[in-house]
């Protein structure tokens, strides 16, 4: 089935696309996991003021920045260094209509990878507990099987995380490395199994665990924030509305991407 295309004009700039991202829709009350934050800066630079409480609002749903313009305004840039997270950008012709579904998840996935510090200041920031970006930091950085040799100590490391509910450092660590392969439409769902290490059953048995996800919502949801919010919901007892109360901070911004 063909998608439809994004509309010529987004009004209000700010919507929404849920998977599987073939419509856009006005921000609801409460963002499931899996959507996406559309923001259409063809306007200018002030269709993005006073954007960012709704974004933060919905930490787990990545903002992707939809423009006509070739080359990034200077107004514009200095206005996204107060949203948070990573935004993801999408260069679209005038005269051509692309894709949302496919276009989106491509502009999503093609942001810089996510690193340990990013995910762990993820992790912290929607638990309100900023120590804690450290020692989450060590244990997703950590080498497989190499926990007990970080520089801190295992048993501390151990002691800092018990708190969060009932995951160890190890799969902290593994949250982390299914978190980047998350959202890739390229791979089928044995490929990604492949990519990190496991058979296919082993993958949809640890995606049940930490996040309560199928393979499916894996590797169609756009993003790797949503699973890292799916694995708090599921062990660390976090809240949707919780979300309202803070975000993390703006993080490094994506890569320009022209439409196909």
């Amino acid at each position: 089935m063909i998608s439809p295309p994004v509309p010529a004009e987004i009004d209000p700039p700010l919507r929404v696309a849920t998977p599987p991202y073939t419509a856009l829709e006005p921000v609801p009350p409460v963002m499931p996991l899996g959507s996406l934050f559309i923001l259409d800066l063809d306007k200018d630079a002030s269709t993005i003021r006073g954007v960012s409480s709704t974004l933060r609002r919905a930490p787990w749903a990545p903002l992707l920045v939809v423009t006509r313009a070739p080359a990034a305004n200077p107004d514009v840039l200095q206005e996204l260094e107060s949203v948070p997270g990573s935004p993801a950008f999408l260069v679209r012709r005038a005269d051509e209509g692309l894709p949302l579904a496919s276009q989106a998840q491509h502009a999503v996935l093609s942001r810089r990878p996510a690193d340990p510090e990013q995910v762990a200041g993820y992790v912290a920031a929607r638990l309100w507990r900023p120590s804690l970006a450290m020692p989450m930091t060590i244990a997703m950085s950590a080498p497989p099987r190499g926990l007990a040799r970080v520089a801190f100590g295992v048993r501390w490391l151990a002691g800092r995380l018990s708190s969060l509910g009932d995951l160890e450092a190890s799969e902290w660590r593994e949250v982390f490395h299914l978190a980047t392969g998350a959202g890739n439409l390229k791979l089928t769902s044995a490929q990604a199994a492949e990519r990190m290490g496991l058979d296919l059953w082993t993958l949809r048995r640890r995606l049940q665990h930490l996040a309560g996800v199928t393979s499916d919502q894996y590797r169609e949801y756009a993003g790797w924030e949503w699973f890292v919010e799916s694995v708090l919901r599921t062990h660390c007892d976090v809240s949707p509305r919780e979300a309202e109360s803070q975000a993390p901070p703006p993080g490094r911004q994506g890569h320009l991407k022209r439409g196909d």
